[in-house]
């Protein structure tokens, strides 16, 4: 099971940056432009009103060109945005099969009374809550959508790191055993 989190953290993190950072160039374009009628420019772009002076009114405009260089960067946005999704599913099933196994062992362990052993959960169980809330927050991403879904996305956010916070604070899976 560590050698499937180590591979999945040395696959997907590095996958998953590369991927923005190529989101986030690819077929963006920036211009300045002089004089012209902002409502023409709001159809494409989005524009940016800079204080130059009276005379030499002048306009940043931040949008794409064309059809082609927007379905780019739509692209590398949805795969970046599957592949945080992917990463954090198998995060949550790694969590998850790791609770399960020590919620298993502990009641292996009280049914065996000659054997003073423990198998702590601690945080675990947040810590798979906030995996979890972590996934359906990136997913609710393929919505797209406007106040409502960005809303949401913040309050599912919240609750994941305040889960995940919690978990950090209580630990994580503890083996106890007294005897030799």
């Amino acid at each position: 099971m560590t050698n499937i989190a180590k591979l999945t953290i040395i696959i997907f993190i590095p996958a998953i940056a590369i991927c923005n950072e190529v989101a986030s160039f690819v077929g963006i374009n920036i211009r300045e432009l002089l004089r012209l009628s902002v409502w023409v420019l709001l159809i494409c772009f989005c524009v940016v009103s800079l204080p130059t002076g009276a005379s030499n009114q002048s306009y940043i405009a931040i949008g794409f060109l064309n059809k082609h260089n927007e379905m780019i960067w739509t692209f590398f946005t949805s795969f970046t945005l599957a592949l945080l999704t992917a990463f954090q599913v198998i995060i949550f099933c790694l969590v998850f099969l790791r609770l399960i196994q020590a919620i298993l062992n502990q009641k292996r362990f009280e049914s065996n009374e000659e054997e003073d052993k423990a198998h702590l959960v601690r945080g675990t169980g947040w810590i798979s809550a906030a995996t979890k809330l972590g996934a359906v927050e990136t997913m609710i991403g393929f919505a797209g959508g406007g106040f409502g879904v960005a809303l949401t996305r913040r309050i599912l956010r919240l609750l994941g790191r305040a889960c995940l916070c919690i978990g950090t604070v209580k630990g994580y899976v503890i083996y106890f055993s007294s005897g030799p």
